[in-house]
């Protein structure tokens, strides 16, 4: 009597940087999601100071009408056309670090230190470095929320306050602004005078 043998391969699953599924198709991973770089910006024509006859001297807040991102460069011309405030934001000189805004792509803007640079009666400049949350869109293209600064330049033009306000992925260096800087000299050589006359009694 003859016998036959019979062999039974198992078939083998390689995998190499990606996931088998069934029918042997194959699954890349996706990328890890990327933080945004460049910038991108707004501009305004006319903003409304409060209050309504103060020069940027003076001024406690600004209310800033609805405004339209441009086209941007690097990774923010993806926001290019989204607006923001569609009512009036405010942007309060007392509050800086609340400043906060939502664009109709859902992304949001969160401040986490901000701080004047320069104020005088025809110039403004205001920095802040936060974080830019990025919505569905941004989120779908491969984008993370990123660290990110907001620089306000605002000019007082024959009594219209006007300006622009930039998102850039470099942050921004927080300084203490100049009229301070010159109040805080003054109060401490004031201090230094007084030391210096009670030492002569």
């Amino acid at each position: 009597m003859s016998k036959t043998t019979f062999w039974a391969i198992a078939p083998t699953v390689v995998f190499v940087g990606t996931v088998a599924l069934a029918g042997n198709a194959a699954y890349a991973a996706p990328p890890p999601p990327v933080q945004l770089t460049g910038s991108n910006g707004v501009a305004w024509s006319s903003v409304t100071p409060t209050p309504s006859n103060a020069n940027l001297s003076n001024v406690t807040s600004l209310s800033l009408p609805g405004a339209t991102f441009g086209a941007g460069s690097g990774d923010y011309v993806h926001i290019a056309g989204a607006t923001i405030f569609s009512t009036p934001g405010t942007l309060t000189l007392g509050n800086l670090d609340a400043f906060t805004f939502t664009d109709s792509l859902g992304d949001t803007w969160t401040t986490s230190v901000a701080g004047i640079q320069t104020q005088n009666a025809s110039f403004l400049n205001i920095a802040m470095n936060g974080t830019f949350t990025v919505g569905a869109t941004l989120s779908g293209e491969g984008y993370t929320s990123s660290p990110a600064s907001l620089t306000f330049t605002m000019s007082d033009s024959g009594g219209t306050i006007g300006g622009a306000m930039q998102l850039n992925s470099v942050l921004a260096v927080i300084g203490t602004p100049e009229p301070v800087s010159m109040a805080l000299l003054g109060t401490g050589l004031l201090g230094l005078g007084a030391v210096r006359a009670r030492r002569k009694r």
